[in-house]
Formats: C-alpha cells, sequence, structure tokens
C-alpha cells in the first residue's frame, strides 16, 4: 500500500469511526414510535454537529463490517 493509499484509508477509517459513535448514539435513544428527527434534534446534532439528512445516511452504512474489512485489508 503506497502512500496516498494509506491516507485515504486512515480517512475512511476516522469516517467510520464517527458513523460507529452516531449509530450507537441513535440506538441508545431509540424508543419505537419516537420519530428520528426528534433522537436527531436532541441528542445527536447538539454533539456531532450534523444533518438529519446525514443522519439518515449514517445510519444506512454498515459500518462495522467495512471498518474490519479496511483493517483487515491493512494487515
Amino acid at each position: 500500500m503506497n502512500k496516498k493509499e494509506k491516507q485515504v484509508a486512515q480517512r475512511r477509517i476516522n469516517f467510520l469511526k464517527r458513523v460507529i459513535t452516531v449509530q450507537e448514539l441513535y440506538q441508545k435513544h431509540y424508543v419505537e414510535g419516537l420519530p428520528t428527527t426528534v433522537i436527531w434534534r436532541k441528542h445527536i446534532e447538539p454533539i456531532h454537529h450534523i444533518s438529519l439528512q446525514s443522519l439518515r445516511e449514517y445510519l444506512s452504512i454498515a459500518a462495522k463490517s467495512e471498518l474490519s474489512k479496511i483493517i483487515n485489508n491493512q494487515s
């Protein structure tokens, strides 16, 4: 892996770690029937400063499996 590829991989790793943090925070506050907008407004946006659309995109990413694949490929 050359220097540029390592930088790209490290950027992706940092992004995926952030996604995992947001996903875990969302799951911590998730209650059936509670709208995603409420969880975003009260718990996620004040800490991570992301839009509602970004939250929805983050929730659709299989971040843990992608992160483990990247880490395994670096070894």
